[in-house]
């Protein structure tokens, strides 16, 4: 998850050949996007896609190391879960994202493992790919609270006990 820009938050250096998915409904937003993801120096292809089923059909014929999509759709987060199930293994970051507590727990338990939110800059958005593609998770002290909130709950709802980092 991204906040609002910081200098020298990324490196970009050592970030190449990205490619990337865009789903939205918005073609001026998914092409837009794309077009400013092309100027990226690390960003090799972008395809683009309506919906989830035309996202799926491209992932038949393109293994992207990053799925972007717009979740401010009715039915974003199920579109979320048909991707997640398609593109096993492919991070999903999604954008226009409310940050609400409900909807950052719903984002995750879909599949979706950052997030841009809709008042996020241009500069954002390109930090949150580079991030993603490194396998990071920026959020803001509020965010990291909820999440760990939602976490001890769980984990107290199941009986799990806490492990122990000291001995990983």
């Amino acid at each position: 998850m991204v906040g609002p820009s910081q200098p020298n938050a990324t490196d970009t250096s050592s970030i190449e050949g990205i490619e990337l998915l865009i789903v939205s409904l918005a073609r001026l937003l998914r092409d837009g996007i794309a077009t400013i993801l092309q100027q990226h120096a690390a960003v090799t292809a972008v395809q683009t896609a309506e919906n989830a089923e035309l996202a799926i059909a491209a992932l038949a014929q393109f293994t992207p190391t990053l799925i972007l999509l717009d979740v401010a759709t009715e039915d974003g987060l199920s579109v979320a879960r048909r991707l997640s199930e398609a593109a096993a293994g492919i991070q999903m970051l999604s954008f226009a994202a409310r940050a609400h507590d409900h909807d950052l727990l719903a984002y995750a338990s879909a599949g979706i493992t950052g997030f841009v939110p809709r008042e996020a800059s241009t500069e954002d958005l390109c930090a949150a790919v580079e991030r993603a593609v490194r396998g990071e998770f920026l959020c803001s002290p509020p965010i990291a609270a909820t999440l760990f909130r939602q976490l001890a709950t769980l984990s107290h709802r199941r009986g799990l006990q806490a492990i122990d980092f000291m001995d990983v």
